[in-house]
């Protein structure tokens, strides 16, 4: 599998899994070893297939300063606002599951990315398909 489509893939997994992982966390009644392991499954899919995305995005030169820059950001925009932009859904919301909203929104995200480096990247040369 490439790497552009195992961060769709991951992606995907993402979008399903936060309407199962929220709803079980605030029902209370779904085996916690399970929900651990879909939010396992779900972020380790992304995790793992990102590096080797970006590693591919940038030249040899400035290649380590890319990656590291492009994951940082998106690690402390979308990981560390996400207690901020979670309290504030339940606050607005009133249900412990509109969490599964950001989630959403992140697996989006990263779908729209995958999309763009497979139509910039991914197509055969002009004459070679």
């Amino acid at each position: 599998m490439s790497r552009v489509r195992l961060m769709a893939v991951g992606s995907m997994i993402i979008l399903i899994a936060g309407w199962i992982i929220f709803p079980a966390y605030a029902s209370g009644h779904a085996s916690l070893l399970a929900v651990i392991l879909l939010s396992g499954l779900a972020m380790g899919s992304v995790v793992g297939a990102a590096p080797l995305l970006l590693s591919t995005l940038f030249p040899v030169a400035v290649r380590y300063s890319g990656i590291a820059f492009c994951y940082n950001l998106s690690f402390a925009l979308f990981g560390g606002l996400a207690p901020l932009v979670a309290m504030s859904l339940i606050q607005m919301s009133g249900s412990l599951s509109s969490p599964a909203w950001y989630l959403t929104f992140s697996g989006f995200c990263g779908l729209a990315g995958a999309a763009l480096v497979m139509n910039k990247y991914c197509r055969p040369p002009p004459g070679m398909a």
